[in-house]
């Protein structure tokens, strides 16, 4: 009890005052954890459709003629 309040504590005064709204009613650490792990990482649904495009971008990403190893890592 004592180490979930404590986590819950810690967790709260990380969060800004909208989010603090959406889980203060929450009792457990975990219970906090849950909700926002799906709103920053998503489900895996989410998960999964950011995996296959991050590997069509792999996939795709190549030297254009004329192009040299530095031009192609350049940042604009």
């Amino acid at each position: 009890m004592k180490f979930n309040t404590k986590s819950r504590y810690t967790l709260i005064s990380a969060f800004s005052k909208n989010e603090y709204k959406n889980i203060c009613r929450l009792k457990s650490a975990n219970g906090i954890l849950d909700p926002l792990k799906v709103n920053y990482e998503g489900n895996k649904d989410i998960k999964l459709r950011k995996v296959e495009t991050l590997t069509c971008q792999y996939d795709y990403f190549t030297l254009m003629d004329g192009e040299n190893v530095d031009d192609m890592y350049e940042i604009i």
